[in-house]
């Protein structure tokens, strides 16, 4: 019982220390600006919503005390701190005000405001990191009581005048990043790109320039460059559906990248012996087994055997995943249907290896010729090509 304690008496000092001396720095960038649509002029003041706004502070200490593991326990203290880092930063870099006045307030409520008042100043805006909380707190409680409970405290941060909508999606943002990052999956699989990554970075940049609409955009993008920078697949979290909603601009984007460039294609074209090659199947296209080795695109297999190889998109995977995505191939019931976004890279250096391993195909270029027999888009460059040579001396 100790830990939960440390963490407590550690984190709450920390947060009312880190939160009073934003508020007291910015205070001296008077005047501070502020993000408001004129419909926010219509919502209303309700004083009871102070009591939920309140009481995530009691949900907050007691997530400590929940039963778990010590490795749990951490992870939830990580994620409430990165939060804080997180939340801290942006009200130091892009410092907003609020701009609502509260009328006056009796009785409990009125209490309940003027305890506010004696900490929180009007700077520390968006990021909302009590909304970040509220979902940082939602995962750790895993019921959906608590969820819709925390979600009207996430609300009620309009409803007091606290916040402003834009400090909402921002906040949601933020929680749903110390979800995705902590902790991070262990992947001994790192093939990095700085080209791709500083290209993502690009894409987030314009994203953020577009307009507040695109921000959730940019922050996707961001993430993908940071995850093309390390190099490591893994961190798409594939199946999360934290990261799903997280990163779900660009998802949408590989999707509908992968259904213009093949809407008239065949889906997939059979390379020997029941293993088939081809671009990721729609809902319900494909009743039999399944190689994935698409890092970003979601999919739900049905009634299939399915085993997922993550490789990053345009990067030459490493001989390790290969040696995985062969593996998966031969491990499969027949037919089998290898796949990526477009059937062209990465599924097909995953066949051209299955052939060689298998002895199928007796050099890279019997491979590369057959494969692109049957399926005349296969696109597979120099790197692609040394790949399989090292992949075809370790045989």
């Amino acid at each position: 019982m100790i830990r939960p304690f440390l963490w407590l008496v550690f984190l709450g000092p920390f947060f009312f220390l880190s939160y009073g001396l934003t508020n007291w720095l910015t205070s001296f960038r008077e005047p501070v600006g502020s993000f408001v649509f004129s419909w926010e002029h219509h919502i209303p003041f309700l004083a009871w919503t102070i009591i939920p706004y309140w009481s995530t502070d009691l949900f907050y200490a007691a997530s400590f005390f929940l039963p778990g593991t010590k490795e749990e326990l951490d992870q939830h203290g990580l994620r409430l701190l990165t939060a804080q880092l997180v939340s801290l930063a942006g009200f130091l870099l892009f410092p907003l005000k609020v701009t609502f006045v509260r009328p006056p307030i009796d009785g409990l409520p009125g209490w309940l405001f003027d305890s506010l008042l004696s900490f929180d100043l009007p700077y520390n805006q968006a990021p909302s990191l009590h909304v970040s909380l509220a979902v940082i707190l939602a995962a750790r409680y895993g019921s959906p009581w608590v969820t819709a409970w925390l979600t009207l405290a996430a609300l009620s941060t309009l409803t007091t005048y606290q916040h402003h909508f834009i400090d909402l999606p921002a906040g949601l943002w933020v929680g749903l990043f110390c979800l995705w990052l902590i902790p991070r999956p262990v992947s001994t699989v790192r093939t990095p790109s700085d080209k791709l990554a500083l290209l993502y970075l690009f894409g987030a940049g314009i994203f953020v320039f577009a307009g507040w609409w695109a921000w959730w955009a940019a922050g996707a993008w961001l993430l993908v460059a940071a995850i093309y920078a390390v190099g490591d697949p893994h961190l798409f979290r594939k199946g999360n559906p934290i990261a799903f909603w997280l990163l779900a601009p660009h998802r949408w984007f590989a999707k509908m990248n992968s259904w213009a460039f093949t809407r008239r294609e065949a889906m997939a074209q059979e390379i020997a012996d029941g293993v088939w090659l081809g671009r990721a199947p729609r809902r319900g296209q494909w009743p039999g087994a399944m190689v994935d080795v698409t890092a970003e695109l979601p999919v739900t297999p049905r009634e299939s055997e399915y085993r997922n190889i993550p490789m990053l998109d345009l990067v030459v995977p490493s001989v390790d995943q290969l040696r995985r995505a062969v593996n998966a191939i031969e491990a499969m019931p027949r037919p089998t249907l290898v796949f990526c976004a477009l059937g062209r890279s990465r599924s097909a250096i995953s066949v051209a290896a299955w052939l060689l391993a298998t002895h199928r195909a007796s050099s890279v270029d019997d491979a590369l010729e057959h494969i692109r027999s049957c399926r005349p888009q296969v696109y597979l460059h120099r790197g692609h090509r040394e790949r399989l040579e090292e992949w075809a001396e370790l045989q």
